[in-house]
């Protein structure tokens, strides 16, 4: 529907309050671009590339965050699991100090690492 409007930005949300958090965001930007998704984000991605979308914004909690960088698109916590080695990888080259650096894969879940990091302020 946004890019049958002429919208060419749209913003995927994995549920209700990431599209709350995402209409905050960005409050220009037309309703209907605001798209909630659930687990997936693949297909959604995909429609949105054969739509002609030039940029997609994508909202979510850490742990869905971390599974789609790591390349992951069906991000449903029973058919996933976040790769910590990934998360520790990358909060060494962003520089985090040696408590975050453990706790990446430490933790059982992406949102335990966020704590972390926003505990040792690397937010």
């Amino acid at each position: 529907m946004a890019a049958a409007q002429g919208e060419r930005t749209l913003v995927l949300a994995t549920g209700a309050r990431s599209e709350a958090a995402a209409a905050r965001l960005h409050p220009g930007l037309d309703p209907v671009c605001l798209v909630e998704v659930g687990d997936f984000t693949g297909v959604a991605l995909r429609r949105a590339a054969r739509a002609g979308m030039r940029s997609v914004v994508f909202v979510g909690m850490a742990g869905k965050l971390a599974k789609l960088s790591a390349g992951v698109m069906m991000t449903h916590f029973h058919r996933s699991a976040v790769d910590t080695s990934l998360l520790a990888a990358l909060a060494v080259e962003a520089g985090a100090p040696h408590p975050v650096v453990e706790a990446a894969t430490a933790t059982s879940t992406a949102r335990h690492f966020l704590e972390a990091c926003m505990l040792h302020s690397c937010l």
